[in-house]
């Protein structure tokens, strides 16, 4: 269920199948800048394999995830990530994924973000389990998952994460405060959707 504004207001696993998808994101979006309609844009992906995957079954199965997450971007967040610097881009496509899942929303304010004035900026095995634990006492949607699906989960949080340049390291994943330029905070705050910058912009 979506509300343009407050993104996806229920619980959802569908993180486990539905990655960063940041290189995907780009190719799609620079199509739907170029004027290709939906339809036109996953034909062309297809036929042409523009996302280099092995598998047609895997690229049928993303375009519309991204497609979906098309639906919070404007003509100025679609031009800083096709044309903005590395940093610029991946903070929207983050912003996406953000706004398309709100349970992968409230892990970044909750585990993330709480980290950020700690002096402790690992995030460790033990804060995904609580984060995990936390949700399954308060939603039953969260309880029915198997306990797969939450570890699943916790894996692809955390390589979004790692993706988009907010943790660095190999064995210990260590948090870095988010570098947003100001022009993009204001633009944001601007939409009325100053939750996620005030996530994110914490030095």
């Amino acid at each position: 269920m979506y509300n343009k504004l407050y993104s996806v207001v229920q619980y959802s696993s569908s993180l486990t199948s539905e990655p960063f998808l940041y290189e995907e994101t780009k190719t799609i979006v620079e199509l739907k800048l170029s004027g290709f309609k939906d339809e036109e844009i996953r034909s062309r992906v297809i036929e042409e394999n523009l996302f280099n995957y092995r598998s047609i079954k895997q690229v049928k199965r993303i375009i519309p995830v991204i497609i979906r997450r098309m639906i919070f971007l404007d003509d100025y967040l679609s031009d800083l990530l096709i044309n903005g610097n590395e940093n610029d881009s991946k903070i929207v496509a983050l912003y996406l994924v953000m706004k398309n899942n709100l349970l992968f929303y409230e892990f970044v304010k909750e585990v993330y973000a709480a980290r950020i004035y700690s002096s402790n900026k690992v995030i460790a095995k033990g804060d995904i389990v609580n984060f995990f634990e936390a949700k399954k006492n308060q939603s039953l949607v969260v309880a029915s998952w198997k306990p797969y699906v939450r570890t699943k989960l916790g894996q692809v949080y955390i390589n979004i994460l790692y993706k988009s340049g907010l943790l660095i390291g190999i064995k210990e994943k260590r948090i870095v405060s988010a570098d947003i330029k100001k022009e993009l905070i204001k633009y944001v705050i601007g939409l009325g959707d100053n939750r996620i910058i005030e996530i994110l912009n914490r030095k």
